[in-house]
């Protein structure tokens, strides 16, 4: 018999030196004040030159439900397009013909919208253009989803729903979980997780790509933010390269609330918190 002496290190993959991936968010630039309550949510300007903070989600879901409105943007015929497509009139059938159990969806005349009602905690991939059909359904192996987002190179015929978010549907998705678990989903290849990482000791509260940087990041009740670089290939052969490279601190904890939002400038690689200490943070490279 041979006898084969491999270092067990070589058989790790090689990952890049952090430094060779910047930029991306290291230190806290700023501090905005002025609520006095915990802030729930920031939004970032498309340009990047304003940003709004609340104590309430701008978007959010309503219990167990989830809400597609209309934001008055755009042209006439881009709202009388959004008017037709935030319009239903009976329970959406799912792929196999039957009204699912699991969701209904209601028109909501009050907000001039259509509510999502779900009585399961999961992840489904629907095409509004086509009716509503549900195109996928993603197992997570979560116990809860809190937070969901979707890689930039996106596929505008699609829409994507879970409990508490609605966006649109592109290859890679990140999803965060009250147990402080990201999953990484490639759709193009399964329904289950490319990669799930345990990152927080307390809740995922948010979870976030930038536009055009190769970044994402993890916000959570622990009162840390997670900033990792996420690569995604033309070629389906490779992988994703996924390297973690900083955790962004400062934020104190406030009746067991930590950072409840994360969003990145929509053209820096700079990333803005929210914080349940009535903060605003901005971290910069």
């Amino acid at each position: 018999m041979f006898e084969l002496n491999i270092d067990p290190e070589s058989l790790k993959p090689k990952l890049p030196n952090r430094s060779d991936l910047k930029p991306y968010p290291v230190s806290c630039y700023l501090e905005y004040r002025g609520h006095e309550d915990a802030v729930t949510s920031v939004s970032v300007e498309a340009s990047g030159q304003r940003i709004a903070s609340g104590v309430d989600d701008i978007l959010d879901s309503l219990g167990q439900d989830v809400l597609l409105l209309n934001t008055g943007r755009g042209n006439e015929e881009i709202q009388k397009m959004t008017k037709e497509l935030l319009s239903v009139e009976m329970p959406v059938p799912d792929d196999s013909g039957k009204t699912a159990s699991s969701v209904s969806w209601l028109q909501d005349d009050k907000l001039e919208g259509i509510r999502l009602r779900h009585s399961k905690k999961i992840i489904r991939v629907y095409d509004l253009v086509k009716e509503g059909k549900l195109v996928r359904k993603l197992e997570t192996g979560l116990r809860e989803v809190s937070s969901i987002a979707v890689h930039p190179s996106l596929c505008v015929n699609c829409t994507l729903i879970y409990l508490g978010c609605t966006v649109y549907a592109g290859d890679h998705i990140i999803v965060g979980s009250r147990e402080g678990k990201l999953c990484w989903f490639n759709m193009d290849l399964s329904s289950k997780p490319y990669k799930t990482l345990k990152l927080h000791q307390k809740d995922i509260n948010n979870v976030c790509f930038h536009r055009s940087y190769p970044l994402f990041a993890t916000c959570s009740d622990d009162c840390t933010a997670y900033v990792f670089h996420g690569m995604v290939y033309s070629d389906l052969n490779q992988n994703p390269l996924i390297v973690p490279l900083e955790i962004l601190q400062g934020h104190s904890s406030t009746n067991g609330r930590g950072i409840m939002d994360c969003k990145f400038h929509p053209r820096q690689p700079w990333l803005f918190t929210a914080g349940a200490d009535s903060v605003v943070r901005l971290y910069c490279h």
